[in-house]
């Protein structure tokens, strides 16, 4: 999952779709927006609608490293459209990833979990404006060795005991 401010969201997510995947950026629209890149960066729709204007500056994303391989991706295809701007993508692991973002010190948050109901408080504590948009999901295969003399069958919810 990637989280961001709304204000910043609209631009890539049509780059993205554009490139079959989906992803989120950051374009300032008004004085409300908050982050490190508000009104730096957004996507050749975003700038075509407002007369073409070259973007600058950066795109701070940071969090999950399940989410990273596709936020790295997103983020050359974008350096293609918008030149100037600089997408910097991190890996500091979901939780790593929440804590920079209600600090302020990141636009973008990678998620491999829904956002938890204390972070999304803090969050709006600050003023921070946010959208989850689900980009992928998570595969787990549970395998048990041919040797074992004790697992027959695990269900999903021993499984969560276990885990």
């Amino acid at each position: 999952m990637i989280r961001t401010n709304i204000g910043k969201v609209l631009g890539l997510v049509c780059l993205a779709v554009g490139i079959s995947l989906i992803g989120v950026g950051c374009k300032g629209d008004s004085e409300s927006t908050k982050g490190p890149a508000a009104k730096q960066a957004g996507s050749e729709a975003g700038a075509k609608a407002e007369g073409g204007e070259k973007l600058t500056g950066s795109v701070k994303i940071d969090g999950s490293s399940t989410v990273y391989p596709i936020s790295e991706a997103v983020a050359e295809e974008f350096r293609t459209v918008q030149p100037d701007v600089r997408p910097i993508v991190g890996i500091s692991g979901t939780g790593g990833g929440m804590k920079k973002f209600i600090a302020g010190e990141i636009d973008i948050c990678d998620a491999s979990r829904a956002m938890k109901e204390k972070e999304a408080t803090a969050c709006k504590e600050k003023g921070i404006e946010f959208i989850e948009l689900s980009v992928a999901f998570d595969g787990l295969a549970v395998i048990a060795n041919p040797k074992n003399t004790w697992c027959d069958c695990l269900t999903v919810g021993q499984l969560k005991e276990l885990w």
